[in-house]
């Protein structure tokens, strides 16, 4: 192949969604043996072009070239034939096969043929180790995995077939920082033996630290391509927002006055507002001055005096080690009213299991207790009207039915849906307005609120989960990675609101993986290691708390 013919090549790509337009007319070209960022805040366009050059997604308009072929559009097979392998933003593995299995799914050597378990589980960890990625066990099903290792079975299911354009969708999103460094590694490997990677993601860091040259979207347009090399995250953070580089670091909280009103304090109790009131969202940006998340140095005054009275008991939380869950042992720990409690750790060490023992969606024993009434185990409903709220960790799998309208969404809680509920008939038209403001006050990109909520970027969908679980003030809100795979300004609004939610009396339990995340706003951290619960640290102690994510400090 002369080196003048790109590897890929866009000319005039396009794709519209009814009046949105998802990829107004885009060109590029990229040559082989180099990784190129895509960049730009959720709703910019990113996933779309990935699920149109994967044959996904048929385009309007435009064509794509590989070496100089074009690419039959709206034909995965043909992609996967012409060398490109992807790996999407949300996960595509089968949970009851295995490992092995997996990897094994979609390649031409399976069609037809009987292969040996110890062969196919042999040729599955021939593959992680050429390519540097551990994928354990490959005979366990992957349901029973953790997020990262998931995600590594992602990526090398994309290199199984040899591609020679590999699309990474926020391939970073689920990954510890050890495991990061892993992949980078490996990309650099992939890099140097001649692969395209097209590296999306909307981390300024991770995008110079790797990246030969970055392409930045916004609403759809390809604003720019420029080289990495010299280009500070100050200039790429204003190419993305559309602001000068000066105002674009650190970003800006959104502005006060583009909500509809202020949050109430929290309710009394946790039932449904009265028939003759509608409810209020709960305040979905930041405020202007004495706005902003808790800091290291309120953490230490926190640390140094008494809390308030606890919101939230738990005593001697444990549960069983059943369908590949991590067991908890024993977990202890109050959260006072107002308070943001971070819980950190490397995923796959209890996270999920702590949030979802806390809400009532796993058997346990122990004592959880919200303003001092006991919560029967296993009881969501129950858990609900104590007064609690969950954002989980999974929005897609957990949070939202994606086949819905985003006002059925928004309606997917059992206090909301019997406030707009008389006499077992549904007000749809309230329920309709409701959505409406909330979308409104969160900052939701959307048509209609009748409109399917998969047609919504994944920031826009975090934003109507965060505002159904914030909607009537809970008492107690559990946070699971409340920012993952969320941009820049998605993410500090998301940390506005946390903050907002806290200084109006909710307690907050913020479970996450992003260090930067729990130190910027907990007032005091915990590590979670292999389901034990240790701490509390200051959350400026770093090597203190690296230490206890790992399991080697007393």
């Amino acid at each position: 192949m002369s080196a003048r013919v790109p590897r890929l090549a866009l000319r005039a790509l396009s794709k519209r969604f009814g009046t949105l337009t998802a990829l107004a007319p885009l060109s590029l070209e990229l040559p082989p043996g180099s990784i190129h960022g895509v960049l730009g805040e959720n709703g910019a366009g990113k996933s779309t072009l990935v699920r149109v050059l994967a044959g996904a997604l048929r385009p309007d308009g435009g064509t794509v070239s590989i070496d100089g072929r074009s690419l039959p559009p709206g034909e995965p097979r043909a992609a996967r034939a012409a060398g490109i392998g992807v790996v999407y933003q949300h996960f595509a593995l089968i949970g009851a096969l295995s490992v092995a299995e997996n990897l094994l799914l979609g390649r031409p050597e399976a069609t037809g043929r009987l292969i040996s378990p110890r062969r196919l589980a042999a040729g599955a960890q021939a593959l992680a180790h050429r390519h540097g990625l551990a994928i354990g066990d490959p005979t366990r099903p992957c349901v029973a995995l953790p997020v990262g290792t998931q995600a590594r079975v992602e990526i090398l299911r994309a290199l199984s077939g040899g591609p020679k354009i590999l699309l990474l969708d926020e391939p970073t999103a689920v990954l510890t920082p050890p495991e990061i460094a892993e992949l980078f590694a490996t990309l650099r490997r992939l890099r140097a033996a001649g692969l395209l990677v097209m590296f999306i993601t909307h981390k300024l860091d991770e995008a110079l630290a790797l990246c030969d040259t970055v392409s930045v979207l916004r609403g759809g347009r390809l604003v720019a391509t420029v080289a990495a090399g010299g280009l500070s995250a100050a200039r790429l953070a204003g190419m993305m927002v559309g602001v000068s580089a000066d105002a674009a670091s650190p970003v800006a909280p959104p502005r006060a006055e583009a909500l509809p009103g202020t949050p109430a304090a929290p309710t009394a109790s946790a039932t449904p507002l009265p028939a003759n009131e509608t409810p209020t969202p709960a305040g979905g940006a930041a405020t202007a001055a004495g706005a902003a998340p808790a800091t290291p140095a309120v953490a230490a005054a926190a640390l140094a005096s008494e809390p308030a009275p606890a919101m939230l008991a738990v005593r001697n939380l444990t549960t069983a080690a059943e369908d590949g869950r991590v067991a908890l042992q024993g977990i202890d720990f109050t959260l006072a009213s107002g308070e943001i409690c971070g819980i950190a750790g490397v995923d796959g060490n209890g996270q999920d299991e702590l949030a979802a023992a806390l809400y009532g969606l796993l058997d346990r024993r122990g004592t959880v207790a919200v303003a001092d009434a006991r919560l029967p185990p296993g009881d969501v409903a129950a858990t609900q009207r104590a007064g609690m709220a969950l954002i989980p960790g999974d929005r897609r799998r957990d949070g939202l039915a994606l086949g819905l309208a985003v006002w059925e969404n928004v309606l997917l809680s059992a206090p909301l849906l019997g406030h707009f509920t008389r006499h077992g008939i549904l007000d749809v038209a309230s329920a309709g307005r409701f959505a409406g403001e909330l979308a409104r006050e969160y900052r939701v990109t959307l048509t209609d609120v009748a409109q399917p909520i998969a047609g919504l970027s994944g920031g826009n969908q975090q934003r109507i989960v965060i505002g159904r679980a914030l909607a009537l003030h809970p008492r107690v809100l559990i946070a699971v990675n409340p920012t993952r795979g969320l941009d820049i300004a998605a993410t500090t609004q998301a940390h506005a609101t946390l903050a907002r939610a806290a200084r109006t009396g909710t307690a907050v339990l913020l479970i996450s993986t992003d260090l930067d995340e729990l130190i910027a706003l907990s007032t005091r951290l915990f590590a979670l290691y292999r389901g034990r619960l240790a701490g509390p640290v200051n959350p400026d102690d770093r090597e203190r708390l690296g230490a206890l994510m790992a399991g080697l400090a007393a």
